[in-house]
């Protein structure tokens, strides 16, 4: 049976606490939960067509392990209807898709207040890691922030950065008069015209153009960061950009945000960030206003269909309790190292 377990495992790239539920009395609770853990980087067949889909035209449902196999025929779950088809061989598998596969849309928002060299070097190196992940054949953007937020072009061989102030929330319409003149012109498709150069291919993107932020920290206070100005700006410009193609922020930050709207710490150090005590006793001074603000970025990438993703290398806690709804709502997860 162990064996057999390990086989599974191992073909499939998946591990479950039970795999054979037990016999129990009703209304009583398993002394382990029912969960599973994917191995998605797992080698798996690879199967040469589209997915196995049902004969009948009303049904159309995938083939998947539940379907009953006989005789190289299955027989779907939902309709009962025999279907011919290749058969895999495992219950994970990868299929080659016919269909023309859309460009991804990445913005990647990165945190320039890093506390000394040592952790800026980390940072480049995660930004770069995370270039070599994504698809050849995606497109990206970057923003970075500070005290003051920079947009970068890449439309010519110069750099062209286009320079925001992090005092308040970026709009759609603000973009498009700062930048466009209050005119955006779209190509077929909904790729961006005069926008476009916003993006690159990840192979492209200089790791150079990522610098640690110019404005001093005085004494006794932390980094200006303006991060929900910044996320505002990254969902407005993708709000020119998706029109049925997939699009994800990533957010790189090392501290909490301190300027601007989302702020949810003061900028001296002799106020000390809110506790989980302070928010049950209602003494979060930023709290409320914090969740309210993410929560509405929130709203905003679910209506243009972003998720957003939280990178956080540090020790400090950098405000996933106010960020979080933004995660939540869009299906993105959050990494803290």
């Amino acid at each position: 049976m162990e064996e057999q377990v390990l086989n599974t495992e191992h073909t499939d790239g998946i591990r479950l606490t039970w795999n054979k539920l037990p016999i129990i009395p009703k209304d009583t609770t398993l002394p382990i939960p029912i969960s599973v853990l994917y191995s998605p980087l797992n080698p798996s067949p690879i199967i040469p067509h589209e997915p196995l889909f049902c004969a009948n035209s009303v049904c159309r449902s995938v083939f998947n392990p539940f379907c009953k196999i006989i005789n190289n025929q299955w027989t779907c779950i939902l309709c009962n209807t025999i279907n011919n088809g290749v058969i895999p061989t495992s219950t994970t598998v990868d299929y080659i898709l016919n269909k023309v596969v859309p460009e991804f849309m990445y913005v990647l928002v990165v945190d320039m207040c890093t506390f000394d060299k040592e952790r800026h070097d980390l940072l480049v190196e995660g930004v770069r890691s995370t270039l070599e992940s994504l698809p050849l054949y995606s497109k990206v953007g970057l923003i970075l922030f500070g005290t003051n937020i920079e947009l970068f072009e890449f439309s010519c061989s110069v750099k062209k950065v286009y320079l925001f102030s992090g005092k308040k929330e970026y709009l759609k319409e603000d973009l498009q008069n700062i930048i466009c003149g209050g005119s955006v012109s779209k190509e077929v498709g909904g790729n961006l015209g005069n926008l476009n150069c916003f993006f690159t291919s990840p192979e492209k993107m200089a790791m150079n153009f990522i610098k640690r932020d110019p404005f001093p920290v005085l004494d006794g206070n932390r980094s200006v960061r303006c991060t929900g100005s910044a996320i505002s700006l990254a969902v407005s410009l993708l709000s020119f950009c998706v029109n049925d193609t997939p699009a994800k922020i990533i957010l790189f930050t090392q501290g909490p945000p301190t300027f601007g709207p989302g702020c949810l710490a003061s900028l001296s150090l002799s106020d000390n960030i809110r506790s989980n005590n302070d928010i049950l006793k209602g003494k979060a001074d930023y709290y409320k206003k914090g969740i309210e603000y993410y929560n509405k970025l929130g709203h905003r990438m679910v209506g243009i269909g972003v998720s957003l993703d939280i990178l956080a290398a540090t020790l400090y806690d950098v405000g996933i309790e106010e960020m979080r709804g933004m995660t939540d709502m869009t299906g993105g997860c959050v990494v803290m190292a």
